[in-house]
């Protein structure tokens, strides 16, 4: 003869209730973590973005200071699909008191424009004295 018995209290299992509690908890977990590691991917991708402009604006500004410095504008596409512009213009002292430099003083500006889907923009600019003049 079998006879059933309840189980001992500390056997017993989880209602249903409770597993519904934990699936929440572990859904709800598991989005923000998700979401979290995609935040931290996007930012990673634009801190590349941003990284690669500055690389290529110094790049331009180092190679318009290389050469004899005329006022002008230029631009133009790098391999990856940036697009720069060059600026180079006589520097005057904005101040209304301010005594004439001997020197010519030239601004270079370059700006550095990329397109993820949003158009982002970096400009570097920089007072150089043409070489050779003292």
């Amino acid at each position: 003869m079998s006879s059933t018995c309840p189980p001992p209290d500390n056997q017993r299992g989880f209602s249903l209730l409770e597993i519904l509690v934990a699936f929440s908890i572990l859904a709800l977990v598991l989005t923000l973590a998700l979401r979290l590691f995609s935040t931290s991917l996007r930012s990673a991708g634009q801190s590349a973005d941003v990284s690669r402009a500055l690389l290529h604006a110094r790049s331009r500004l180092a190679a318009v200071s290389a050469l004899p410095l005329r006022p002008g504008h230029d631009s133009g596409t790098f391999a990856d699909g940036d697009h720069w512009q060059t600026d180079v213009r006589r520097w005057q002292d904005p101040a209304p008191d301010a005594v004439p430099s001997p020197l010519p003083i030239y601004r270079i500006r370059v700006d550095v424009s990329w397109n993820d889907g949003r158009t982002h923009h970096l400009s570097l600019s920089t007072l150089r004295v043409p070489p050779g003049v003292r």
